[in-house]
């Protein structure tokens, strides 16, 4: 069995990390602890859509100099920074903590679940989509969904851990996905 070539979107987060990683090691040492704090946000297959309607706008907007377009420009680039703002705002404060099965087997579904825990005092996390990566490339080992997670409230997202092999399996990032 040969392993499979990484799609386009595995070699863009690949690359975007190593560009983040990389302007992230020359901040100044406190810059540093904010930057790895923040929460790092990618477009979805929508978003870029939207991007590219924004490019096309503006190219638009260039090559004419109509002045509708400039304003048709603005509220798309205002609605791009608001779906910023909300889609960090809603993954701000969530602490997660995972329950794995008692017993597992090699390529076999077993039940768990991944809780989430809302920390702020206002304001519910909505639509978040959970996924624990293993240390090889490929499949997750789980994933789970989560509709709504109030202000302080904790919420057990059920899920199947499929582990990929005997032994042990080292966790290494829990991702935790909004739709926003």
């Amino acid at each position: 069995m040969g392993a499979a070539r990484p799609g386009l979107s595995e070699r863009l987060d690949a690359l975007s990390r190593g560009v983040e990683a990389w302007f992230v090691a020359r901040l100044p040492q406190g810059a540093q602890e904010r930057a790895r704090g923040r929460v790092r946000a990618r477009p979805t297959r929508e978003g870029v859509w939207f991007l590219l309607l924004v490019f096309a706008v503006v190219l638009a907007a260039l090559n004419t100099g109509n002045n509708l377009l400039y304003m048709v420009l603005g509220s798309l680039l205002a609605a791009l920074v608001l779906n910023n703002v909300l889609a960090e705002w809603n993954l701000r404060g969530l602490a997660l903590e995972r329950r794995l099965p008692d017993e597992a087997w090699a390529e076999r579904a077993a039940p768990g679940t991944i809780v989430v825990h809302n920390a702020r005092r206002f304001g519910a996390a909505w639509s978040l989509g959970l996924r624990e990566e293993g240390a090889r490339a490929g499949a997750p080992i789980a994933t789970g969904r989560a509709l709504r997670v109030g202000p302080g409230q904790r919420v057990a997202v059920p899920t199947r851990w499929t582990f990929p092999e005997r032994g042990e399996v080292r966790l290494e990032l829990l991702v935790v996905e909004s739709t926003f």
